[in-house]
């Protein structure tokens, strides 16, 4: 389900990037902790919480493009 919205919401070119990291910060994290609240917290979840963050990130401001290249 938080895949789902994270696609459309983070997705729409409508959105400025400051309420794209609005809707991040205030929705899907909170979300997300508070599920893992009830998780022990190990070096793999954490890592995996790392990603998450990374993906949402990356879904708001695109792929870095290295400026010489464009690649």
């Amino acid at each position: 389900m938080l895949a789902i919205i994270q696609c459309t919401i983070f997705c729409l070119p409508l959105l400025s990037k400051n309420v794209k990291i609005k809707i991040c910060r205030t929705i899907t994290l909170p979300v997300v902790l508070y599920v893992c609240g009830t998780w022990s917290l190990t070096l793999r979840g954490e890592c995996g919480l790392r990603v998450l963050e990374n993906r949402t990130l990356r879904r708001i401001f695109g792929p870095k493009r290295d400026e010489v290249t464009r690649e």
